[in-house]
């Protein structure tokens, strides 16, 4: 059975983490059920609304391990257009480590049936690692999610292929080990659990599942300053995570490894174009007739600037500033 993850603990020579656990994704659950069904009842979660992520920011995740940082996973959560006209969300993610001679880089896509961040339809991934100058390996991952069903190809370098189809649960809950990311969409669905729950996510590397206990530890702070502290568990991972007053993931700690939301970019605002003139405007009135409270020609309004100038307006809107 193939797994990406541990290639990445391999590639970050992340010592301090022992044995086959990995950041994001328990590797080789003891227990896989064909079916995607679990021995555990899993907690059923409602529709979240409103989504706690600002739509088209950029979210910035810095990696850190003894006080020093060392990779960056990059989070946007935006809508793209159906074909039918209506939007439906996407999530992009992307995992970046270039240190002590060694590079990994990572992107995923995780498509989703309208605005439900429980119905997942089509994910896509790509991690590269290897050492400059010494080449390197790509392993890609496809998955397209209809009705109960995932079918997934997985291609490792350029000669080994695999493919097939896999019985999965409604919702379906992703969780790709070297997307971070993925916990941040799960994380403000939390709130909703009033102390203990279990979620089942399905893993696309191997096309297995794995059934973490979810529970509520304490609340820190008060108002806006509020936390909620979370543990996460599996039979061979255990995690502690940290969720704002609005819901979002803000900090996850695992081991020695530290993962917390260090920089927010809102998107750039739209600025809207100007409507066209209305028919017939800006025509030259007949020889000889001055329309009322207009000036005569060649003098120059009041307030007005001289031809070939920018308009402040029109200079502040270029500028690329909000």
């Amino acid at each position: 059975m193939l797994h990406v993850l541990p290639k990445l603990l391999s590639v970050l020579a992340l010592a301090a983490i022992v044995g086959r656990t990995v950041i994001g994704c328990a590797q080789e659950p003891p227990q896989q059920e064909p079916s995607g069904s679990s021995t555990l009842e899993e907690t059923p979660l409602p529709l979240l609304e409103p989504i706690p992520y600002v739509l088209g920011a950029d979210y910035r995740y810095t990696w850190i391990l003894e006080g020093q940082e060392f990779a960056t996973t990059t989070m946007i959560l935006d809508t793209v257009k159906d074909a039918d006209g209506g939007e439906s969300l996407r999530l992009r993610g992307r995992l970046s480590y270039d240190r002590a001679g060694r590079i990994l880089s990572g992107d995923s896509t995780l498509s989703f049936a309208g605005k439900d961040l429980r119905h997942p339809v089509r994910f896509k991934s790509a991690l590269e690692t290897g050492i400059p100058n010494m080449g390197s390996q790509l392993e890609e991952m496809a998955v397209r999610f209809e009705g109960n069903r995932a079918s997934w190809s997985q291609r490792v370098g350029s000669t080994r292929f695999y493919n097939g189809t896999t019985e999965v649960q409604t919702p379906t809950w992703v969780l790709e080990g070297n997307c971070f990311e993925q916990w941040a969409i799960v994380a403000p669905f939390f709130k909703t659990i009033a102390r203990d729950g279990t979620l089942s996510f399905y893993v696309p590397t191997g096309s297995t599942f794995s059934t973490y206990k979810i529970r509520h530890e304490l609340t820190e702070g008060k108002g806006e300053d509020r936390r909620e502290r979370w543990s996460i568990s599996h039979p061979s991972q255990n995690a502690k995570l940290w969720t704002d007053a609005s819901g979002r993931l803000v900090e996850y700690v695992q081991g020695q490894v530290q993962i917390v939301l260090s920089e927010v970019k809102l998107p750039e605002p739209k600025v809207e174009a100007a409507p066209p003139p209305a028919a017939g405007a800006g025509s030259k009135p007949g020889a000889g007739s001055q329309p009322e409270g207009s000036q005569p020609e060649g003098s120059q309004p009041e307030g007005s600037q001289p031809a070939g100038s920018k308009p402040a307006e029109a200079q502040k809107a270029g500028s690329g500033s909000p």
